[in-house]
């Protein structure tokens, strides 16, 4: 199935972004419902959800802007920099609030289970039980500041492609670059609701 595709079928079932039976928007909606959502759904399929339904629901459309970087080891990549935001309707604000709902954390339980599964799965240095209480603390604080499904894919891919439990900073780096186009759809909507404040007062 192609990405957009799979876009689509997450669209269908985004809570109130396109319309649930109840048609509350996902900015109403309480933080479990975006979460258990989320943590249906691959990092890709949320984002790619999201662009599609703000075009549909609200007409606002992000156009990504990227640069082109070029690694010690050669070869270049694509990486996406800033959104800019098209919204004839003026209806940035609405689009915010539905992109800020699927920034929604795991629940402290949630994440915890995650982290057992990734020491269960992975080599590492014992700890004692304070030590290892402590790290837990530390993980589980720096995956909070993360939305639900991002979180939990990184855990995903520790445990699967890692011999050794990894280091925070590495986790950290990893749901960083995973969150960052929904970090910047949210940045170039806030940035966005600012620009139409500004000509507001000004008249």
């Amino acid at each position: 199935m192609s990405l957009e595709n799979i876009g689509q079928t997450a669209l269908a079932m985004l809570p109130g972004l396109v319309g649930q039976s109840s048609g509350t928007p996902v900015s109403e909606t309480s933080p479990s419902v975006a979460r258990n959502w989320l943590l249906e759904r691959r990092p890709e399929e949320v984002d790619l959800a999201l662009r599609t339904s703000l075009r549909s629901s609200l007409n606002v459309g992000l156009r990504a802007n990227e640069e082109l970087r070029f690694p010690t080891a050669g070869g270049y990549t694509a990486e996406l920099v800033s959104y800019s935001v098209s919204d004839p309707d003026d209806r940035s604000q609405a689009a915010l609030s539905k992109v800020q709902a699927a920034m929604t954390p795991a629940t402290a339980d949630q994440i915890e289970e995650w982290l057992v599964a990734l020491q269960v799965a992975t080599a590492g240095a014992k700890r004692s039980d304070v030590g290892a209480r402590v790290a837990f603390q530390l993980y589980g604080a720096a995956l909070s500041r993360f939305p639900a499904d991002i979180a939990k894919a990184a855990c995903e891919h520790f445990a699967m492609r890692s011999r050794w439990f990894p280091v925070l900073a590495d986790l950290v780096e990893f749901c960083e670059r995973l969150e960052r186009p929904r970090r910047k759809m949210v940045e170039a909507l806030a940035r966005r609701q600012r620009s139409r404040k500004l000509e507001q007062a000004h008249g």
